[in-house]
Parts: structure tokens; C-alpha cells; sequence
């Protein structure tokens, strides 16, 4: 019988969760509840999750992270070309999209050029496999989180990232919402609450030594 999980694709980390009667966390193939949220290339081999932050340590130039900052985004974005001078902290290279439009952007790893959307997809399709295996069941749909200050272009650049992986987005959600629900918000009886506050504590920069 086929599934839907929820997806949290994080800046730091990615976790899946699905809800029965509470919210259950679906461990990754390395029997670790968090999957970090970093892609990286070896000899024309992806990384993804643990194998790729190890190699983040080693070769930062081939490995990214955070790339969920660049969804939806134009390479023109003066947080984007921050990102892009910042090469003391972000190694990897940040450029023009070749054959795409004025404003499109690409990772550069190994040497070839990747879309936010086309490595948001290496990690949706870990994520994805990973809890297929834990569940030994197949999935057919997923919700997938976002911050709340995400535009539509972002949310699109989401959608397409996960179809990139032949999975359907069933809802794309706010993370303070999703939270709620995780909390069983949309479980309180009439009257129980009146008001209810959700703080995004959000992730942590990464911090490696070169």
C-alpha cells in the first residue's frame, strides 16, 4: 500500500516524519534520524547526506550545503552574490545557469553544473529511498516544508525539485504550521486554546576546519 510521508528539507538537515497517531520519525539508511543536507561529488560519484559532509571536510570546493538558500533564487540576489564572494566560507562556486535565462544560476561540483532544484532533488530522492526501505513500502506522495518567508517562486522551485524525483507534492507547508500539526494543534478540541505560538529556532551555520 503506498505512503506519504512528511519531508523537512532543511538548510543544515533534512529529517522525514510520518503521522499515525502521533508523529513518527523515519530513520535514514545510516540509522540516524537527521540527514544532512549536503551534496557533494567524487571522482563523478554524488554524495549525499553523511558520505558527502565527510568529504565537505576534505574537498569543500565539490561539496555544497545550504542550498536551500539558493531555491527559487536569481543570480542577480544580493543574498545570492553574498553567498557567491563569500569563498571563505561557501567553497563551492556559484555561476550563470549556461542556456538558461539572464538571472539563472548553477553550482558548479567536479566540474559540471548543477540547479538548486536539480541537487534539492539528489537529496529529496535519498530521503525518499531511505524511508521507503525503512517502511518496506513504497511512496507515492509527500509534504514537504518550507520557511514561512518563502515566495511562490521558491515553493514552485520546491515542487519541481521534488518531481525531479517522480514523487508527487501533495502540500507544500510552512515549517511553523507543520510544527503545529506535528504538535497536534489540529487535534485540539473547540475552546481548548486560543492562541498558540511556534518559535523556528532554524539551523546553524557549518563549521569545519580547512
Amino acid at each position: 500500500m503506498k505512503k506519504a510521508i512528511g519531508i523537512d528539507l532543511g538548510t543544515t538537515n533534512s529529517v522525514v516524519a510520518i503521522k499515525k497517531k502521533d508523529v513518527e520519525i523515519l530513520r535514514n539508511k545510516e540509522n540516524l534520524e537527521l540527514t544532512r543536507s549536503c551534496i557533494g561529488v567524487k571522482n563523478d560519484e554524488i554524495l549525499v547526506g553523511k558520505t558527502a559532509y565527510d568529504l565537505f571536510k576534505r574537498d569543500p570546493e565539490n561539496t555544497i550545503f545550504s542550498v536551500k538558500r539558493l531555491m527559487g533564487g536569481a543570480i542577480t540576489d544580493p543574498m545570492i552574490q553574498k553567498m557567491k564572494n563569500d569563498n571563505d566560507y561557501y567553497r563551492f562556486s556559484i555561476t550563470s545557469l549556461e542556456g538558461g535565462t539572464e538571472d539563472a544560476l548553477a553550482i558548479i561540483l567536479g566540474g559540471k553544473q548543477y540547479t538548486p532544484e536539480e541537487l534539492s532533488a539528489i537529496i529529496i530522492k535519498k530521503l525518499k529511498k531511505d524511508a521507503e526501505e525503512n517502511m518496506d513500502d513504497e511512496l507515492s506522495n509527500i509534504v514537504v516544508t518550507v520557511p514561512a518567508y518563502f515566495t511562490e517562486k521558491q515553493k514552485n522551485a520546491t515542487r519541481l525539485a521534488a518531481h525531479y524525483t517522480g514523487v508527487k507534492v501533495s502540500k507544500i507547508l510552512a515549517e511553523p504550521t507543520a510544527a503545529a500539526i506535528a504538535y497536534g494543534v489540529d487535534d485540539l478540541e473547540p475552546g481548548e486554546a486560543t492562541t498558540v505560538l511556534i518559535y523556528d529556532f532554524g539551523g546553524v551555520r557549518l563549521t569545519c576546519q580547512y
